[in-house]
């Protein structure tokens, strides 16, 4: 019977450090896209159901459908000890590595993209200055046809 209830509440703390650490995933994708708000507290909401589902399942199939609190308390403790002693630091440090990671990559498509607008910027100079010099044309000639109508008139 205590070796039942012993089981059950290391496998509340080992779900514990499992959801915390799924939790930490869920912070260094947050840290890399910077997401608003809303969809902040949609993907918590999300998170906790899916938590409380995952773990009352286990409560019962474990427990026999009796449902204690001190394994929810090692759960929650386990998940606070280990935010407090790993968490927070191997977020910050897996999000500074996989930023420069994805900097690295990202680098040779930033300068590919700024050549692309370069050239496109080009490109639409030389056909703004085309437009233009087809404009005056059309009215230099519009000019002189107006012109050339008008001394036509007067004789």
């Amino acid at each position: 019977m205590i070796k039942d209830e012993l089981i059950l509440l290391f496998t509340s703390l080992y779900c514990g450090i499992i959801f915390a650490i799924v939790y930490d995933a869920i912070r260094i994708i947050r840290n890399l896209i910077k997401p608003h708000f809303i969809r902040v507290v949609i993907e918590d909401f999300i998170y906790w159901i899916c938590v409380a589902y995952i773990f009352f399942s286990m409560l019962i199939k474990k427990n026999y459908g009796n449902l204690r609190w001190y394994p929810i308390f090692g759960m929650l403790l386990a998940m606070a000890v280990y935010e407090i002693i790993v968490g927070r630091k191997l977020v910050l440090k897996i999000s500074k590595v996989l930023e420069k990671i994805i900097r690295t990559l990202l680098k040779p498509l930033k300068k590919a993209w700024k050549r692309i607008k370069l050239r496109k910027t080009k490109i639409e100079e030389k056909f703004a200055k085309g437009n233009k010099v087809s404009r005056c044309r059309k009215k230099e000639n519009h000019r002189k046809a107006c012109n050339a109508d008008s001394k036509t008139d007067n004789r």
